[in-house]
């Protein structure tokens, strides 16, 4: 099923979304989301759509490659991936109409 725009944020929290919000906080998770919103951008900026589960491979690549020490300290939970999107968009309302959302299990 597809979201026009992210899930109403007065909505009750999600354990997941919960995990997902203690990651976000931590050094890792700001490093990750940093890369998320500079290949978004680099995608929009090329006017191209694109999907956020591309995007996670590419932050895994770029990790990978540039930093291969810190690549098992960089992971991504595949479950954090809608909302790192959500995030994306509620950061920069551009990344909208590049994005496609989808709810979460967790939600229903």
């Amino acid at each position: 099923m597809t979201v026009s725009v992210p899930v109403d944020p007065s909505k009750t929290v999600n354990a997941l979304e919960r995990r997902y919000r203690e990651w976000r906080s931590t050094r890792v998770g700001r490093e990750v989301y940093q890369l998320f919103y500079s290949f978004a951008m680099e995608r929009a900026r090329a006017g191209r759509r694109f999907g956020v589960k591309a995007l996670a491979e590419r932050v895994r690549w770029e990790v990978a490659l540039a930093h291969p020490t810190k690549a098992d300290d960089l992971k991504i939970n595949n479950s954090h991936i809608a909302y790192l999107a959500r995030d994306l968009a509620r950061e920069n309302p551009r990344l909208r109409e590049f994005i496609e959302f989808r709810r979460v299990r967790e939600e229903d």
